[in-house]
Protein backbone atom coordinates (compact mmCIF):
# COMPACT_ATOMS: atom_id res chain seq x y z
CA UNK A 1 0.00 0.00 0.00
CA UNK A 2 0.94 3.65 -0.20
CA UNK A 3 0.21 4.06 3.52
CA UNK A 4 2.87 6.72 4.05
CA UNK A 5 1.90 9.24 1.39
CA UNK A 6 -0.17 10.07 -1.68
CA UNK A 7 1.35 11.62 -4.82
CA UNK A 8 2.98 10.55 -8.07
CA UNK A 9 4.93 7.27 -8.06
CA UNK A 10 7.08 5.58 -10.69
CA UNK A 11 6.06 1.92 -10.85
CA UNK A 12 7.48 -0.96 -12.83
CA UNK A 13 8.00 -4.68 -13.16
CA UNK A 14 10.17 -7.08 -15.16
CA UNK A 15 10.09 -10.80 -15.93
CA UNK A 16 12.01 -13.19 -18.18
CA UNK A 17 9.85 -15.86 -19.78
CA UNK A 18 10.90 -19.49 -20.14
CA UNK A 19 12.22 -20.72 -23.47
CA UNK A 20 10.10 -22.28 -26.17
CA UNK A 21 6.70 -20.81 -25.31
CA UNK A 22 5.87 -20.64 -29.02
CA UNK A 23 2.27 -19.96 -29.91
CA UNK A 24 0.76 -18.55 -26.73
CA UNK A 25 0.14 -14.98 -25.54
CA UNK A 26 2.32 -13.84 -22.65
CA UNK A 27 1.06 -10.88 -20.56
CA UNK A 28 2.14 -8.77 -17.64
CA UNK A 29 -0.08 -6.13 -15.99
CA UNK A 30 0.25 -3.68 -13.13
CA UNK A 31 -3.16 -3.25 -11.48
CA UNK A 32 -4.40 -0.76 -8.85
CA UNK A 33 -6.57 -2.13 -6.04
CA UNK A 34 -7.05 -5.40 -8.00
CA UNK A 35 -9.47 -3.53 -10.27
CA UNK A 36 -7.89 -1.05 -12.72
CA UNK A 37 -5.07 -1.67 -15.19
CA UNK A 38 -2.32 0.91 -14.93
CA UNK A 39 0.05 -0.70 -17.41
CA UNK A 40 -0.10 -3.77 -19.63
CA UNK A 41 2.26 -5.41 -22.10
CA UNK A 42 1.83 -8.56 -24.18
CA UNK A 43 4.03 -10.76 -26.34
CA UNK A 44 1.52 -11.88 -28.98
CA UNK A 45 0.78 -15.43 -30.03
CA UNK A 46 3.63 -16.74 -32.21
CA UNK A 47 6.13 -13.95 -31.41
CA UNK A 48 8.32 -16.34 -29.38
CA UNK A 49 8.56 -19.39 -31.71
CA UNK A 50 12.16 -20.30 -30.97
CA UNK A 51 14.05 -21.47 -27.91
CA UNK A 52 15.22 -18.03 -26.73
CA UNK A 53 14.13 -16.39 -23.51
CA UNK A 54 12.10 -13.20 -23.84
CA UNK A 55 12.27 -10.32 -21.41
CA UNK A 56 9.26 -8.16 -20.61
CA UNK A 57 9.39 -4.84 -18.75
CA UNK A 58 6.68 -2.35 -17.76
CA UNK A 59 7.22 1.08 -16.28
CA UNK A 60 5.18 4.24 -15.89
CA UNK A 61 3.80 6.78 -13.46
CA UNK A 62 0.80 6.46 -11.18
CA UNK A 63 -1.08 9.22 -9.35
CA UNK A 64 -1.96 7.81 -5.92
CA UNK A 65 -4.96 9.64 -4.45
CA UNK A 66 -5.53 7.46 -1.37
CA UNK A 67 -3.14 5.96 1.16
CA UNK A 68 -5.30 2.81 1.03
CA UNK A 69 -4.42 2.22 -2.67
CA UNK A 70 -2.13 -0.66 -3.59
CA UNK A 71 -0.65 -2.13 -6.77
CA UNK A 72 -0.30 -5.75 -7.88
CA UNK A 73 1.74 -7.31 -10.69
CA UNK A 74 -0.13 -9.99 -12.65
CA UNK A 75 1.64 -12.36 -15.04
CA UNK A 76 -0.30 -14.75 -17.27
CA UNK A 77 -0.15 -16.94 -20.36
CA UNK A 78 -2.78 -18.42 -22.67
CA UNK A 79 -2.30 -22.07 -21.83
CA UNK A 80 -4.65 -24.99 -21.34
CA UNK A 81 -2.69 -25.98 -18.23
CA UNK A 82 -2.90 -22.48 -16.76
CA UNK A 83 0.77 -22.63 -15.74
CA UNK A 84 2.78 -19.46 -15.34
CA UNK A 85 5.94 -20.05 -17.31
CA UNK A 86 8.20 -17.34 -15.92
CA UNK A 87 11.70 -17.95 -14.65
CA UNK A 88 12.86 -16.45 -11.39
CA UNK A 89 16.19 -18.23 -10.95
CA UNK A 90 19.02 -16.20 -12.45
CA UNK A 91 16.64 -14.12 -14.57
CA UNK A 92 15.30 -10.60 -14.40
CA UNK A 93 12.25 -10.68 -12.17
CA UNK A 94 11.30 -7.69 -10.12
CA UNK A 95 8.88 -4.99 -9.06
CA UNK A 96 9.64 -1.42 -8.02
CA UNK A 97 7.88 1.68 -6.74
CA UNK A 98 9.50 5.07 -6.14
CA UNK A 99 7.86 8.37 -5.16
CA UNK A 100 8.37 11.07 -7.80
CA UNK A 101 6.42 14.02 -6.35
CA UNK A 102 3.69 15.01 -3.91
Amino acid sequence: TFADSTGVYAVGAAVTWSTGLGSINQRMRIVVNDASNVLQVQIPNGANPDLHTKGMTLSGQLLVASTADYVTVMVSVDSSTGAILAESSGAALGFWVSKVSS
